[in-house]
């Protein structure tokens, strides 16, 4: 059956049908970059010969990158110098069906170009490069996007596309014959004709006019000039064309542009995706050094650098309201980001892990960040990060654990006195973050964009019902109480999509802290004695028979999905239930 919106699917493989369909069609479009060029040629020729008694349209979509070796004028390139554009050689059979449809109602009388026929209309429309609705990794825009958000994590930085220079030696040459006097016109017999001297000198002022061109247009990698325009607004506008009718004398070549302009450049795009989902760090890399093909098409478009004058065509018949985005790609990065996310089917997704020590979660966090290639974050790393951060939080931390340190110094201190002979070393005495700094700590980590965007694998936080409530909860605006009041009723942007609760027997606990290494264990929390505190820490915080609300009716009464898995389970049991949990949506 035919797609959404389609009434009649037609093939140029039955000729007779075929022509009947675009004889009767008021309006005909085609885009070069998914069409047949002998089915546009035959549809061209028909659209030529034809004398329709009422308004008939023509259009085809082409590409701005047939303009890309114009060097022999300067740019911005206008709407009026189409007879002059140059195509790269992958792009000529788009210019020769581009002249094929100007032809197709315009003749040239008494020197000019003339409409032939006031019922046919005959453009050619030249976009930018097109974004927008969702862009496939296989896209250029697509493919930004889609490194930024891997990159946030496995730390692979964006990068810009690096132009090859120009290949303009044996031209420099040239130029510097001229500029000697010199010309290739100097080898010719003496007795041949001036004529051809003179044709041999308008040929090197030429040559000498591109170099000098070429030369002005030497840019910085990423500088280059990206002309774009939203695939939404390439059909809105197109279909205002349609209604307007202009006249194809006057606007046989039409160009669709955004209003970035030309100070939309490779690297300002970049930059603002890599700001919004990134790492915020940015390499180079040159097409030269690219060595497979499909991956060189993909990026192909990010290094080029045109400049167009914009159409006062479309400042005519396209409104404020209009537009999707008026003033195209980094000026719009959050309404494209979220495009991007809606077609593609990309969602954050924040796992938090439950359980005792010992029990399994850093092992099943690790696994599950690297296979969904999402950021980990687990309480030891982030106390350490913290600790030696030299931004004013981390200093604020130092303060607070150097002030912990010398109440507890005093506290032995003072114990010593008691005790004869006793000593205390205050350099063995290490600070713990207490809960207030941890929460405090937490919310700052997961606070960065890279959790924002693509989420968490959160291992170790929170303990308590209470730490829930100070990470996952909206603050309130102001308070003038002391201890603040949270709204119950409002989760803030970090709550998980997934919780996992791994319940384990002490025994079970004990024998896997047993397996590691007594020489790893020793000085550790996974000696015999720190074991035995933190499994009764963990018992009690989660026993509402002690006056505890335990940590996952937090996140139950909310309504967030949770699995519980038995730590004795079969590792194999255990990774299929988390696998099937993680990749359900909910319901």
């Amino acid at each position: 059956p035919p797609p959404q919106h389609v009434s009649k699917i037609v093939s140029f493989s039955q000729p007779k049908s075929f022509s009947k369909v675009i004889e009767d069609s008021d309006i005909i479009i085609y885009h070069l970059l998914n069409s047949d060029s002998n089915e546009i040629r035959a549809v061209t020729s028909q659209f030529a010969n034809s004398t329709p008694e009422k308004s008939k349209t023509f259009i085809v979509i082409s590409q701005v990158r047939v303009w890309e070796r114009t060097e022999n004028i300067s740019a911005p390139f206008q709407e009026h110098n189409f007879p002059n554009r140059i195509p790269p050689l992958e792009y000529l059979e788009w210019k020769h069906l581009e002249n094929g449809v100007l032809g197709s109602c315009r003749e040239k009388i008494g020197g000019e170009l003339l409409c032939v026929s006031p019922n046919k209309h005959a453009y050619v429309i030249c976009p930018g490069l097109l974004y927008g609705s969702g862009e496939a990794y296989e896209e250029w825009l697509g493919y930004i996007f889609r490194t930024a958000w891997d990159s946030s994590v496995i730390g692979q930085n964006l990068f810009i596309v690096e132009k090859p220079r120009k290949a303009i030696r044996k031209k420099e040459r040239r130029k510097q014959r001229i500029e000697e006097g010199k010309g290739d016109f100097d080898l010719l017999n003496s007795n041949e004709e001036e004529a051809k001297k003179k044709k041999e000198q308008e040929k090197l002022e030429s040559e000498k006019k591109i170099i000098e061109i070429s030369q002005k247009e030497e840019i910085k990698p990423g500088e280059n000039v990206l002309p774009t325009i939203h695939v939404r607004d390439l059909a809105r506008y197109i279909k205002k064309i349609i209604a307007a009718q202009p006249d194809p004398a006057d606007y046989p070549y039409i160009f669709a542009l955004d209003k970035g302009g030309n100070k939309q450049t490779q690297i300002s795009i970049v930059e603002k995706i890599s700001k919004k989902i990134g790492l915020e760090k940015i390499d180079q890399i040159s097409l030269n050094k690219v060595k497979d093909d499909s991956f060189k098409d993909v990026i192909r478009p990010m290094a080029t650098h045109l400049q167009f004058q914009h159409s006062t065509l479309i400042d005519k018949i396209m409104g404020k309201d209009d537009w999707h985005c008026e003033y195209g790609i980094s000026e719009n990065i959050d309404k494209l980001y979220e495009e991007y996310k809606q077609y593609t089917g990309l969602k954050s997704l924040r796992v938090l892990f439950i359980g005792p020590p010992c029990s399994g979660k850093s092992r099943f966090s690790l696994a599950i960040s690297k296979k969904y290639k999402i950021g980990m974050i687990n309480i030891k790393e982030v106390i350490e990060s913290t600790k030696n951060s030299k931004d004013p939080f981390g200093e604020k931390i130092r303060e607070e654990l150097e002030e912990i340190k010398k109440k507890k110094v005093e506290e032995l201190t003072a114990l010593a006195k008691k005790k004869k002979g006793t000593q205390v070393n205050p350099d063995s005495i290490i600070p713990r973050f207490t809960e207030p700094m941890l929460s405090r700590t937490f919310l700052r980590e997961l606070d960065k964009k890279i959790y924002q965007n693509k989420g968490y694998i959160l291992d170790g936080f929170p303990k308590t019902y209470e730490d829930a409530r100070n990470i996952f909860l909206e603050l309130p605006v102001s308070t003038e109480e002391e201890e603040i009041n949270y709204d119950e009723s409002k989760p803030s942007k970090n709550m998980p999509t997934k919780v996992i609760i791994i319940e384990a027997e002490d025994d079970t606990l004990y024998a896997r802290a047993n397996l590691i290494p007594e020489e790893e264990r020793k000085g550790t929390h996974y000696e015999e004695e720190g074991m035995t505190r933190r499994i009764e820490e963990y018992r009690t915080r989660n026993d509402e028979s002690q006056g505890y609300t335990p940590l996952a009716s937090f996140f139950d009464k909310r309504g967030i999905p949770i699995l519980r898995i038995a730590a004795e389970k079969p590792d194999t049991e255990q990774n299929a239930a988390i696998a099937t949990f993680i990749t359900e949506e909910r319901k």
